[in-house]
């Protein structure tokens, strides 16, 4: 176990921080995934692991978000577009399963 020893916000996104354990860069969380962490507390590596697949779903909705301001798209070209990107499988389909359920594919 580690221990969150700062977080600071990010200078370009203010919508990320960067987390820092035992002292060192270990992650950065868009703050949604991040509310809860506070620091002192301490942080398994799976529960570390389980903080950036929770924020890649979120960098993964967000592009899908932006990806849609030009026009509308299908299910199939958002999912294309993310898997372009580099996201994982499961990234994707997190993704899209929330972006249907807010009726925008």
């Amino acid at each position: 176990m580690t221990k969150i020893t700062a977080i600071k916000p990010q200078k370009n996104n203010a919508n990320r921080v960067n987390i820092y354990l035992d002292g060192e860069f270990a992650a950065g969380l868009e703050m949604g995934v991040a509310a809860y962490l506070q620091v002192g507390q301490e942080l398994s590596a799976d529960k570390l692991a389980q903080l950036q697949q929770r924020d890649e779903v979120e960098k993964a909705k967000e592009s899908a978000l932006n990806y849609l301001t030009y026009r509308p798209r299908s299910v199939a070209e958002v999912s294309k577009n993310l898997a372009k990107k580099g996201y994982s499988d499961t990234a994707v389909a997190e993704a899209i399963t929330r972006l249907q359920a807010g009726q925008l594919l």
